[in-house]
């Protein structure tokens, strides 16, 4: 059974002699105790009095814990919940696409090491994915054994009721279709919970005039040198916390679950302004519990038990004890070397229930940064469980205008599940070969392995940045003279070198390499050959060859563009034109393509914003000609 491969692989496995032929159409035995799950068997499947798939209940054993057993006359599952009964089916189904219908004979005995395996993805800087992009996510995640899914919200990508003159233009997710996705997830063990920015990050509501008055500071905050809006709230005003109370009034009926995510991140212009007196009185940690208190009694008055991002209470641990001891505690770190280990020790000894969040490695990325991935999501699963963590939630973000594709994050997805539930990191191998098999299904076994070293090709850069890749972050900024990247990058690497938290980048970026354009560009060209290689199938086989096809367009326009900067005012105008007219026409390409590969998943509203990225330097560079 070399070549059968399983995500996430069972706690036991045991291979036995012989398979079992499944019929064409099996009938499925299933107890009263599991008759929801009648609804959820594969076609031609029935359930029915007999059939030679049966399932029964246990005791003694976790609620998504399950047994398989398959003989040559059939197979028995077991389970005390239906949760493990789903569970158990989702590992089935991986043996039956596997085996061509003949499935070999073996004794599973199977349970989850972490209780909370959840995926949050950022429906509200950039892409509000469709309906039915959204199903289809879910049921990836349902294969996968996650069991908690949030959607990040800030700003107007949900339509609160109470203020649609905020996004009457746009096209938010609905509180019809959250109750839809609710129900959806609900019948596959998945837990929907609510998730509302609530003091940071509301950049998006103090910007309308009626209320900017609750801007803590008028100064906003500094990114790579670009003036960033206010988006912190004053936390001494009530009218900002009657906003966000109102706000969770829109939201929180549209789910079922009792868990309510807050936020309460990167508040950064918090002890300045408006707040800066009281801040030296009594310091910004105080500041940031009090509100957090008051926060806390509004949403456990609606029943619902608390989450909160802990970037501010781990900078200021002696604040943990302020805060309630049933409010869960979302430790984020997106790097390799970002300190769990740290952090969840301290958060242990603090009696508090956590969660640690690593991230898909995919935003401001253009193509993914695979090693990095690995390494962060390793070292969150590994500190969760040697600390007691409730679980993990892996996190994909789309800050400024989130143009990554979405099967660049199928790799973090199916790893983090693997680490999660199994306890037990999977070979790269395997890991490409499970997407090939049950994401990609390529028949050559091209595309798991090609979107992994897709991820790589951040590699040829310089150094590498926290959080993003410089090609990335020279789109953004476009055609800019030698100097001015020079410039750029010594202050990332000054900024990198202050930062205890990333000594292991910072002495990569002291010891920086030449940009070796060469290198990358001969790199995409091998990745292209090997994407025209691919024979996949499906519904999405098309859509997914175009976006990893843009991706790749994408990493060699940043690529030539990062070489322009360097090199561009050296070119004599024959010398220029050689190199900017297939430039050009990379750009032009690339824009031809993007929207409707948009529109193949996501809403309209935000597509704008990620052209608007790729035609800055485009116009630039045909300026330049």
């Amino acid at each position: 059974m070399r070549s059968m491969v399983l995500i996430p692989a069972p706690q036991k496995l045991q291979w036995k002699e012989g398979t079992f032929a499944l019929p064409a159409a099996p009938g499925v035995v299933l107890p009263e105790a599991f008759a929801g799950l009648a609804a959820l068997l594969p076609e031609p499947w029935h359930a029915g009095a007999e059939g030679c798939i049966r399932f029964a209940r246990r005791e003694n054993t976790c609620a998504e814990g399950y047994g398989v057993s398959v003989t040559p006359q059939g197979v028995c599952i077991t389970a005390a919940a239906p949760q493990g009964a789903f569970y158990a089916l989702a590992t089935l189904g991986q043996l039956i696409l596997q085996t061509d219908g003949k499935i070999p004979c073996c004794e599973i005995e199977d349970a989850p090491a972490l209780a909370v395996r959840g995926f949050m993805l950022d429906i509200s800087r950039g892409k509000v994915p469709t309906l039915q992009d959204l199903c289809a996510l879910i049921d990836r995640l349902a294969m996968l054994k996650y069991n908690q899914l949030q959607l990040y919200v800030e700003g107007f990508s949900f339509a609160y009721p109470s203020f649609p003159q905020y996004w009457m233009d746009k096209t938010p997710i609905t509180g019809e279709e959250i109750r839809y996705l609710d129900s959806y997830c609900r019948a596959r063990y998945i837990e929907l919970v609510p998730n509302q920015n609530s003091l940071g990050h509301m950049a998006d509501w103090i910007a309308q005039p009626e209320l900017h008055h609750l801007a803590v500071s008028e100064e906003g905050v500094s990114f790579l040198g670009r003036s960033m809006p206010p988006s912190t709230m004053d936390p001494l005003n009530p009218e900002s916390l009657a906003l966000v109370v109102r706000l969770m009034d829109d939201l929180l009926p549209n789910f079922t679950s009792n868990t309510f995510n807050v936020n309460l991140d990167e508040p950064f212009e918090l002890g300045t302004g408006k707040s800066r007196e009281a801040a030296e009185r009594v310091g910004v940690a105080k500041l940031y519990t009090d509100y957090m208190n008051a926060l806390y009694k509004e949403v456990t008055a609606r029943g619902k038990r608390m989450m909160l991002w802990g970037d501010v209470l781990t900078k200021h641990p002696e604040s943990i004890g302020d805060i309630p001891k049933d409010v869960t505690v979302l430790d984020w770190g997106y790097e390799a070397n970002s300190p769990f280990e740290e952090h969840a020790a301290m958060l242990e000894r603090s009696g508090v229930p956590f969660l640690l969040c690593p991230g898909t490695s995919t935003w401001l990325s253009l193509t993914g940064r695979t090693d990095n991935m690995l390494k962060n999501i390793r070292s969150a699963a590994e500190a969760a469980l040697r600390h007691g963590a409730r679980g993990v939630l892996l996190t994909e973000w789309g800050d400024m205008g989130h143009a990554e594709y979405e099967p660049l994050n199928e790799p973090a997805l199916a790893y983090a599940a693997a680490l999660c539930w199994n306890g037990a990191p999977v070979d790269e191998q395997v890991l490409a070969c499970w997407l090939d098999r049950f994401v990609f299904l390529d028949e050559a076994g091209v595309m798991g392995k090609l979107v992994l070293d897709l991820g790589r090709c951040y590699q040829f850069e310089e150094f590498p940045v926290s959080n993003m890749v410089l090609g990335r972050i020279l789109l953004m900024l476009g055609l800019v003279p030698k100097a001015a990247l020079k410039e750029l990058t010594e202050g990332i690497a000054r900024r990198a070198a202050r930062s205890e938290a990333l000594d292991g980048l910072a002495q990569t970026i002291v010891n920086r390499k030449e940009f070796d354009a060469a290198g990358i560009c001969a790199y995409l060209k091998t990745l292209r050959e090997r994407l025209e290689q691919s024979r996949m199938r499906g519904p999405s086989a098309v859509l997914y060859y175009g976006e990893i096809e843009n991706a790749l367009r994408m990493s060699a326009f940043a690529n030539d563009l990062h070489y322009a900067c360097l090199h561009l005012e050296e070119m004599d105008a024959a010398q220029r034109e050689t190199f900017l007219a297939p430039l050009c026409e990379t750009g032009e390409a690339l824009l031809r393509a993007h929207p409707a590969l948009w529109l193949a998943r996501n809403r309209l509203h935000g597509m704008h914003e990620s052209v608007a990225v790729f035609e800055k330097a485009l116009a630039q560079l045909r300026a330049a000609r």
